[in-house]
């Protein structure tokens, strides 16, 4: 694995582990929100439910950057574009929000020009 891809990968990873961190803030949020009641139960749950699928699939999508196929790149061009057909891929399996997909793209493409630079 070249140590672009390596560390590629290590971004992804903190970006991951960063969003789960989001994830966990918003629940509670939402929670000191229902217990002030600015939203209601109702709200509450179904924005724990969305939560919870959002946690599941980033969880998901991190334990994919273990699998050995990505030590093979050593074009950051390449390994991003796989990274996210694989990932929306997974994400259509999971049911999971789109908006997963669209903040796991914007991460890549975040990394991938960090990397580039």
């Amino acid at each position: 694995m070249s140590s672009n891809t390596a560390h590629f990968l290590k971004l992804i990873k903190v970006e991951f582990e960063d969003i789960q961190e989001d994830i966990g803030l918003m629940e509670r949020i939402s929670m000191d929100r229902l217990k002030n009641a600015e939203i209601t139960n109702y709200v509450y749950h179904e924005n724990f439910v969305v939560f919870e699928q959002e946690r599941r699939a980033i969880h998901t999508l991190s334990t994919l950057l273990d699998e050995n196929r990505w030590e093979e790149y050593d074009q950051p061009d390449a390994l991003r574009d796989d990274l996210i057909s694989a990932f929306e891929l997974r994400i259509r399996e999971l049911h999971a929000p789109m908006a997963v997909h669209d903040l796991i793209k914007r991460k890549i493409d975040k990394i991938h020009q960090f990397i580039l630079s």
